[in-house]
């Protein structure tokens, strides 16, 4: 299996308070990859390319990165970048997981 990098982008409609998570199921990822609980990301905000404090945790046995903000995420750090009139608090936030973490892709 190829060991890959992986971009995650999600939008919220409110603020990603400190200690709050985000989980992604990444399905039949991993297999040949340990757990870890400090992967090596960037985590930023896809406009302006602003870093976010955010870290990722990567759990073989549930096949699940979980990022968890080590403070607010929030609007004046991170603005949405689509339908900003319909929710003026929402954010929006890009991830990359860096290969170096050693993730596999499915098979």
């Amino acid at each position: 299996n190829a060991v890959v990098g992986i971009t995650v982008r999600f939008d919220l409609l409110g603020t990603l308070s400190a200690t709050e998570t985000v989980t992604c199921f990444l399905p039949k990822f991993g297999n040949a990859t340990a757990s870890n609980s400090a992967l090596t990301l960037l985590a930023r905000h896809p406009t302006t390319k602003a870093t976010l404090p955010i870290t990722g945790a990567w759990d073989k046995a549930t096949e699940k990165i979980t990022f968890t903000a080590t403070s607010d995420v929030s609007y004046t750090t991170a603005p949405i970048t689509t339908n900003q009139e319909r929710y003026p608090t929402g954010i929006s936030v890009e991830i990359l997981v860096r290969a170096s973490n050693g993730i596999t892709a499915p098979p």
